[in-house]
């Protein structure tokens, strides 16, 4: 969370310890990379929503909206120079694609009020960031919670530099965080990303190895698993998961995506079960 204290992480971990846990059913998700990702549209002045997205662009015309997004750059500390331009969908403005919003501002040569919402009306408001900000510490502490589960929170575009969580979380976390931070054990990561999702889903049959239930399995090597993907090269996939199976189906085989898996598919859509 860009901003918070140590002091705001014990709070929160305290309510998570007290309150949360002990008189609602709780549980929450983290991605374990610091920086984070968003659409820029997410840093505009919450009052230009009041009308629906579809009067949006006309809004960010107005110069007082400009003056109150300015203002909200600087409230909300967001810096810039930690910014940059992971997708966007014109091919006009294709080559800012991995720019710091430092650096495309000062090479259109305006103010940035002016430059992102400039582009924001070019973009049809899609233009997706990745921040360069974050803290060990709270990534940390709420990765080892017995609250947690995996998950990405990603936005995928396969034309862009998005952010490396898209590919890289689940590795991460049975590999880097098991073997080198110690945050938690091999087998409480796995239940991190199958057994605890599924009861919290209401997913049947599914999330652990038992006979008669649904094949959902992934094969990895522990010493070797991991990911690869960077901010610089998002699109690269983790190295030490051999197999994949999906509902008995395997789609990944010795590390290679399976070919003409049929039709069905192997996955399904699943629905709540109490």
């Amino acid at each position: 969370m860009k901003g918070t204290t140590d002091q705001q992480i014990d709070e929160l971990l305290t309510y998570i310890d007290g309150t949360a846990r002990n008189e609602v059913s709780f549980s929450f998700d983290v991605y374990p990379y610091l920086p984070g990702s968003t659409m820029l549209n997410f840093l505009l002045p919450y009052d230009v929503w009041e009308d629906g997205p579809l009067r949006v662009l006309a809004k960010l015309r107005d110069p007082r909206v400009r003056r109150e997004f300015a203002r909200g750059l600087v409230t909300s500390r967001t810096n810039l120079d930690n910014v940059h331009i992971a997708w966007l969908p014109g091919r006009e403005n294709e080559r800012h694609i991995g720019k710091l919003l430092s650096d495309y501002v000062a090479e259109v040569d305006k103010a940035p009020e002016d430059a992102l919402c400039d582009l924001l009306i070019e973009e049809n408001l899609a233009v997706l960031l990745v921040f360069h900000h974050g803290d060990d510490a709270m990534v940390g502490d709420f990765l080892a919670h017995d609250c947690y589960m995996m998950g990405t929170d990603g936005i995928y575009f396969p034309d862009g530099r998005v952010h490396p969580r898209m590919y890289g979380s689940a590795p991460r976390l049975l590999g880097p965080c098991v073997r080198d931070a110690r945050l938690f054990s091999l087998e409480e990561a796995v239940t991190k990303l199958s057994d605890r999702p599924a009861r919290r889903f209401g997913c049947a049959q599914r999330g652990q190895v038992r006979e008669g239930w649904f094949a959902d399995l992934v094969v990895f090597d522990e010493p070797t698993v991991t990911d690869t993907a960077t901010y610089e090269d998002p699109h690269q996939l983790p190295t030490g998961i051999d197999h994949v199976v999906v509902n008995g189906t395997p789609i990944i085989a010795d590390g290679v995506a399976v070919e003409n898996l049929g039709d069905p598919l192997p996955g399904r859509s699943l629905t709540f079960q109490p």
